[in-house]
């Protein structure tokens, strides 16, 4: 058996079908049906800045969705 061990989790964003599992589990129609265009990204740190920045998203989907 694969043990691993933490002194220190953090999590700093769970999305969509993300999650955290401990112990025997199973996960049963997990699912997430979505759409983002995100041209820019994120951005971290400390001091951080941008400037003159440009995004440009090419979206060529006729349809942002699951099928009915």
């Amino acid at each position: 058996m694969t043990s691993i061990s933490y002194k220190f989790l953090e999590v700093g964003n769970l999305s969509n079908a993300s999650g955290i599992f401990v112990g025997t589990n199973v996960q049963c129609n997990v699912s997430d049906e979505r759409k983002v265009n995100q041209a820019f990204g994120n951005l971290g740190g400390t001091d951080t800045t941008v400037t003159e920045s440009v995004q440009m998203i090419l979206d060529d989907d006729t349809v942002d969705g699951p099928a009915p």
